[in-house]
């Protein structure tokens, strides 16, 4: 489990749960600071780029 303190920083997509006032507050009182990632900037989340390689990668076996 992460640690939050002062100087950390926490990138998170824009999830409406994550825009929470409660998660912001959390975040932000332990001195972290909080960034989003842009919307529809997959490039910047490197999640996305594993699900598009899992997509292929399901799609190409699926149809072999």
């Amino acid at each position: 489990c992460p640690r939050l303190y002062k100087g950390k920083v926490v990138v998170m997509d824009n999830l409406k749960i994550h825009k929470s006032v409660k998660v912001q507050q959390m975040i932000t009182d332990k001195g972290a600071k909080l960034l989003y990632v842009p919307r529809c900037s997959p490039n910047f989340n490197p999640i996305e780029m594993l699900w598009s390689i899992l997509k292929g990668f399901i799609r190409y076996s699926h149809f072999k």
